[in-house]
């Protein structure tokens, strides 16, 4: 949990850094980095069985959603979908970690 949330907070710092470039990104990517935040904090108080299916439910989501918009978006901005494509990648390497605590 401790090396997922190091990552995503490596990544919130890169978004950060390109939402302030593209107005226009600001606002989803800073609601999406918050709600994600506030999630992983309301987690923290179950115990290790349950705290995995939920992150793993949590970042399963997580990837359907961001799949969806690079679906949706072909022509999203270089970085933006870098972005992304880390996100994803991230997401999908702490779920084959959690799988062992299920």
């Amino acid at each position: 949990i401790e090396k997922q949330k190091r990552d995503y907070e490596a990544l919130e710092e890169k978004i950060k850094k390109y939402a302030y470039q593209d107005e226009s990104s600001k606002e989803g990517l800073e609601t999406m980095m918050l709600k994600s935040m506030v999630k992983m904090k309301t987690m923290m108080n179950h115990d290790v069985h349950h705290l995995c299916k939920m992150l793993i439910e949590g970042s399963n989501k997580a990837v359907i959603t961001m799949t969806s918009l690079l679906n949706q978006y072909p022509d999203m901005d270089e970085t933006l979908y870098h972005l992304v494509e880390t996100f994803l990648e991230t997401a999908k390497q702490h779920i084959e970690t959690w799988k062992i605590y299920l």
